[in-house]
């Protein structure tokens, strides 16, 4: 059961940066994980629209969903016998018309299906695809015809009424869905085939109601994308965030070799504040077998989505994925907990490889990291107070990296390899298992002297010249020591390379005495220790 808990990674690890060292030294050189936490997030309705730059092409001007013309209807036959254009008759005139159109909404506040908040078109079986290439749905036009009157987001709501069939199915091209709440669908939004590339779903609630605060669900998943590539949900402006968040299936699921598509600046399994759970049913967001080269985040400002409140964070199967900059277990604040069950699951042993992972990953009720694949690279995260192991590598996973992390004040072990606590070292580094069972370092002593920390020890494995010792401190009293004796490591010091004998001795950021001092190991074919027993730093003849 998650625990009702305050999110302490941030203040702890600027409290760490600020007060902790004595001496900077080449600290500055390392970026921690905290560098991914420090954007704003700004929450307010009113940058949710798009600035309109140009009058639309179609004008949606009423919400029933009618279409009294015979195919092909193009723009110049609008409107038709009944004076009036329904989305349905937009949509199959935008797509019989050459060239890019844009439709926009001017529907009046007398119409049936306005409640005084939003405007409703509830689809009586399946709308056409957007199978024009170029066409963009813009709800964003009816709040500047008649007004902000759904303060929480979009005027439009498109809505099937839980029936099996779509909302918007996109098959081809340069489309763009903004400013629209999708839900009562089997899939909000399909994104499908070959054609389907460089369409963007932005602004838009999926799977809630106006106030996107309550499930109004889409059976399956909300965002569908499947054999589909360069597309782009969401993006690096607040108006472009999506809400996808109350579904019974995943929230966004990527699949069916679909690659370099873009997931970012999204809420997923929150409400529209960012700060309260309204989970999908299953992850968050999927990647599936053989889907390969998404980015999930970024590096970017505005790139970071907030994911939590589902069994999953994020559950990968592909290769060559990035997911970088996320918030996987806190609100939008990054100060509070909501939680995952698992944080993020690189979930198979065969075949996935060369996935990078760097994210705020915090108070998920299971582990932080769970690694099924090899060649992942888990560097600069933050990885705390998740209720069982921060980071764990699982059978068959080899070759894994894990790299300059700030882990801390998880409940079990920091990093795990075999799932039996603490793995001792063996004699030679023979043995094998997760990450070849690497074994860590031994940390001789750790002297605290005027201006830098002189640590020494020895690493007992093949070719220890090859072998990167990276070294972390953790402060007293918080966070203290692991129970286990060994980690976790909350602050990056820097790293060495041993000797031919394995020995090592490294000048590292001066350290407030009694900080306690652990290590990991790494080999030349990337496999990572767990962490080292931690010693405590003290004066030079202590």
């Amino acid at each position: 059961m998650l625990k009702a808990r305050i999110l302490s990674s941030v203040f702890l690890i600027s409290s760490i940066t600020v007060f902790f060292f004595i001496g900077c030294g080449n600290s500055e050189e390392y970026p921690n994980a905290v560098d991914i936490i420090t954007q704003d997030q700004q929450l307010t309705k009113n940058i949710i629209q798009a600035a309109l730059t140009s009058t639309p092409d179609i004008v949606v001007n009423t919400t029933l969903d009618v279409e009294d013309f015979d195919e092909p209807l193009q723009i110049k036959d609008l409107p038709g016998p009944d004076g009036l254009v329904s989305l349905r008759e937009a949509i199959i005139a935008a797509n019989h018309t050459p060239g890019p159109q844009v439709i926009g909404f001017n529907i009046p506040a007398s119409d049936p299906g306005f409640n005084g908040k939003v405007f409703t078109i509830n689809f009586i079986h399946q709308v056409d695809c957007l199978c024009g290439d170029g066409i963009t749905i813009d709800g964003s036009y009816q709040t500047v015809f008649t007004g902000n009157t759904n303060e929480a987001g979009p005027e439009i709501m498109v809505s099937g009424n839980n029936s099996d069939f779509h909302g918007f199915s996109i098959y081809s091209a340069h489309n763009r869905i903004h400013n629209i709440i999708v839900n009562g669908f089997s899939y909000g939004i399909v994104i499908a085939g070959d054609d389907a590339f460089d369409n963007l779903i932005t602004g838009c609630f999926v799977g809630t109601d106006a106030s996107g605060c309550i499930s109004v669900p889409n059976s399956d998943h909300g965002i569908d994308i499947r054999t589909a590539s360069n597309n782009r949900i969401g993006g690096l402006s607040i108006e472009e965030r999506n809400i996808v968040s109350g579904n019974e299936g995943q929230g966004i699921s990527v699949s069916q070799s679909a690659s370099y598509n873009i997931v970012q600046g999204n809420f997923v399994g929150t409400d529209v504040t960012g700060t309260k759970v309204l989970p999908n049913g299953m992850a968050s967001v999927f990647i599936d077998w053989e889907t390969d080269n998404n980015i999930i985040g970024g590096s970017q400002p505005g790139a970071r989505n907030v994911i939590c409140g589902n069994n999953t964070g994020i559950w990968c199967w592909g290769s060559g994925n990035i997911i970088e900059g996320n918030y996987i277990g806190t609100d939008c604040t990054g100060k509070n907990f909501l939680g995952n069950h698992l944080g993020i699951n690189i979930a198979d042993p065969l075949s996935i490889e060369n996935v990078i992972i760097g994210n705020l990953v915090s108070g998920n009720t299971a582990h932080g990291i769970a690694v099924r694949g090899k060649y992942t690279t888990v560097k600069e995260n933050v990885v705390s107070y998740n209720d069982m192991i921060g980071i764990k590598i699982y059978e068959n996973a080899v070759n894994n990296t894990i790299s300059r992390n700030s882990v801390f004040s998880n409940a079990w072990l920091g990093i795990d390899l075999l799932g039996d606590w603490v793995t001792p070292n063996d004699s030679g580094d023979t043995d094998s298992g997760p990450n070849n069972l690497m074994n860590f370092p031994v940390i001789e002593s750790a002297k605290a002297t005027p201006g830098k920390l002189i640590v020494k020890g020895t690493i007992d494995t093949p070719d220890p010249k090859t072998v990167t010792i990276e070294f972390f401190a953790n402060p007293v009293p918080v966070p203290g020591c692991d129970e286990s004796g060994y980690g976790e490591g909350a602050v990056f010091l820097g790293e060495t390379n041993p000797n031919s004998k394995g020995k090592f001795t490294a000048a590292l950021p001066a350290v407030a005495q009694e900080t306690l001092i652990t290590a990991t190991a790494t080999d030349a074919h990337g496999n990572t220790s767990e962490f080292a027993a931690n010693i405590e730093a003290k004066k030079p003849g202590h």
